[in-house]
């Protein structure tokens, strides 16, 4: 699987989505939107907003973070 990010090719050997794991995923998701704020409607303030109403245990449930080869967030799934 092949991603483009920050005019850079990204080549992943496994691309398998992992569950979100608190907090410190919803900082990275954040950093990863503030990185793409060119290239998307989404802004940070927007997830905190989404995830509000939800523990973090619920949003694991709902939420699927894909990563590099280098452990950065490159996308995800919040399923509502």
């Amino acid at each position: 699987m092949t991603f483009f990010s920050q005019n850079y090719l990204i080549r992943m050997t496994r691309p398998f989505p992992r569950p979100y794991a608190g907090v410190n995923d919803l900082r990275r998701m954040q950093a990863a939107v503030e990185n793409a704020f060119d290239q998307t409607w989404l802004r940070v303030g927007d997830l905190a907003w989404l995830a509000r109403h939800h523990t973090h245990r619920e949003l694991s449930l709902d939420i699927r973070l894909w990563e590099d080869d280098r452990g950065e967030v490159i996308g995800w799934t919040f399923f509502q």
